[in-house]
């Protein structure tokens, strides 16, 4: 007797024909909140990575642009080589050679309210803040992302470019009392520029 034929099923990758402006908001309220079943989660995989991140992020970004926009910022943008990040002073700036569309910082004690840049969006999550471009506003230069008034602790910033590269910011921390920062944890103190801080107390 035969034995039954051995069937393999293979989850149909997503078109990008399917990307609307409203995807762009559904991922990046995933990657913040996680709220979407696993179904709806495998539906948006356009990168097909088997999850939604910042690099899913920056495809739907692109992919919202009218080729004519695309065209533009493909000419006019410069790619990222370096990216530094700086708080502690109540206010998070970054600081870039190049043309930012999106970025992911990891944080204690996030502010429930800010307002991010002209022309961006944020989603605030327990540990996580997502902010990127609504349309075709790349940030470059020194740029102040927000103010905030808790005692804010940034231990990672993924940040991607035009060219979807992905890179990590150096942070740095300025302006504050070193102390309150030495009640923390060591993560949060590895990139600390000291010669920046006060050093009183």
């Amino acid at each position: 007797m035969k034995p039954a034929p051995q069937y393999r099923f293979r989850i149909k990758r997503p078109t990008v024909k399917a990307i609307t402006r409203k995807s762009v908001e559904v991922i990046a309220n995933d990657m913040v909140k996680r709220n979407l079943t696993p179904y709806q989660r495998k539906k948006n995989d356009y990168d097909g990575t088997g999850k939604l991140n910042i690099n899913t992020l920056a495809k739907v970004i692109h992919h919202n642009h009218s080729q004519e926009v695309h065209d533009s910022i493909m000419e006019s943008h410069t790619d990222v080589s370096y990216v530094n990040l700086y708080y502690g002073n109540k206010e998070v700036r970054i600081e870039s050679n190049g043309s930012i569309m999106a970025m992911v910082l990891y944080c204690r004690n996030i502010p429930r309210l800010f307002s991010p840049p002209n022309g961006w969006k944020s989603v605030i999550g327990n540990n996580k803040i997502v902010l990127y471009t609504e349309d075709d506003n790349l940030i470059s230069g020194d740029v102040r992302l927000f103010r905030y008034n808790a005692l804010l602790k940034i231990y990672r910033v993924e940040v991607i470019g035009a060219e979807e590269t992905l890179h990590y910011a150096s942070i740095n921390i300025e302006g504050v009392d070193y102390w309150e920062y030495l009640k923390g944890n060591w993560e949060t103190m590895t990139s600390v520029h000291w010669e920046n801080l006060k050093g009183v107390f």
